[in-house]
């Protein structure tokens, strides 16, 4: 059997989600086709079992006769292809994967439309914009189409259920958080690699590096200074820019004070970089949300969707972390961190050593019992993608 996916993101393959679901289809003996812009498609070598199609860069329709035609065009070979490989489920991924599905379920009214929601847009954060309020309105319509939903949280499903006017009865709900797989056992990175001190105590602080994933948090406590034999490693997801005014804050800061230490090593894959976090002591997973559209609601409401924060349960960090609903019941029902807030800021828990603690089993088994995507993913497959049409 094949299944499609389509989606609009670069991130298909960095994605915890979609690699895990990946994976699980192709040892189960199935073909995935995925339609993505092939500048944005960069499937790894070592999965054989996918496909790739081409499909549009966005949802716009291009104003030139010769690119409207081209567009339409790609439709049309879509559904060939679709129908060509006997594809009646269709993942799509976030609101314009939706869209792009929705037009071709309206064409070929076979698909199954199966909604993989990451990133929620919310009415009020694009009301005054009129590109994505006009999208959010394609988004709503074809939301009623979809035959089963995935995403990380129930706080989450009722934000997407809100913005998206979707029933209320329907039942066809997955919660699959974003977080790795551990395929094997985690042989631990050496600190000696980095030139880091058996004996120092390091907070790492991993993903990307912006204002609305509390990097001024990092900045703050370590200007206020850090206790003797403390560091907090920062890792970009991507290369540090000189250019960009927060990377080069951290830059400066770091020439100043040894005890930051700046890292941009790009992984192959979950399982090495899950070895590496494995060498810290304790994570840092703070966000500050700003109002845009993508870092707003998104961030506030962030929960589960949060692959810092699962990664780190899976490598068995304590972790100091952000001030929201669900995670403050996290903390305080799987002591597996502490919560920073205005009052008792991050530079507040590093000098008190608040995680001292909180045991690293308990973060790890906290992701075995409640993070671990694979069975959910195995009944998504077995109860959405098996059933018969």
């Amino acid at each position: 059997m094949t299944i499609g996916l389509i989606t609009v993101s670069n991130d298909t393959f960095t994605n915890p989600t979609l690699c895990a679901l990946i994976e699980q289809l192709g040892t189960q003996g199935n073909d995935v086709a995925l339609f993505n812009d092939k500048n944005l498609a960069n499937v790894p070598n070592h999965l054989k079992h996918i496909q790739y199609f081409d499909a549009p860069k966005g949802i716009l329709f291009p104003k030139r006769p010769d690119n409207f035609v081209n567009y339409l065009q790609l439709y049309r070979r879509m559904i060939k292809q679709l129908k060509s490989n006997a594809i009646v489920h269709l993942i799509a991924v976030d609101p314009i994967g939706l869209v792009l599905a929705g037009r071709i379920k309206k064409l070929y009214k076979k698909i199954n439309i199966h909604y993989f929601s990451f990133e929620i847009f919310f009415n009020e954060e694009v009301k005054n914009n009129p590109i994505y309020s006009n999208f959010k309105k394609k988004e709503i319509f074809y939301s009623r189409y979809v035959s089963s939903i995935v995403i990380q949280d129930k706080l989450r499903r009722k934000n997407l259920i809100n913005e998206n006017k979707i029933d209320v009865g329907f039942d066809k709900w997955y919660f699959i958080p974003v977080a790795p797989i551990l395929t094997e056992s985690l042989n631990q990175q050496h600190r000696s690699t980095y030139a880091l001190k058996e004996d120092d105590i390091i907070y790492i602080h991993s993903g990307s590096i912006a204002e609305w994933s509390g990097i001024e948090h990092v900045i703050s406590a370590v200007e206020r200074g850090l206790p003797e034999r403390t560091v907090i490693f920062v890792h970009n997801r991507t290369k540090f820019e000189s250019s960009n005014p927060v990377h080069q804050k951290l830059l400066q800061l770091s020439i100043a004070n040894p005890n930051l230490i700046l890292h941009d090593e790009v992984f192959d894959d979950y399982n090495e970089y899950l070895s590496f976090l494995a060498m810290f002591d304790y994570g840092i997973v703070l966000y500050e949300p700003d109002g845009g559209i993508f870092t707003g609601n998104n961030i506030r409401d962030i929960g589960l969707s949060s692959g810092k924060f699962s990664s780190y349960m899976a490598a068995g960090l304590p972790s100091l972390m952000y001030d929201c609903q669900m995670y403050r019941e996290i903390a305080e029902n799987f002591k597996i961190g502490t919560i920073v807030s205005s009052r008792e800021n991050l530079s507040f828990h590093i000098k008190n050593r608040s995680l001292m603690g909180i045991k690293k089993d308990a973060c790890r088994d906290y992701y075995q019992k409640s993070l671990n995507p694979i069975s959910v993913i195995q009944e998504f497959i077995r109860k959405e993608l098996y059933k018969t049409i």
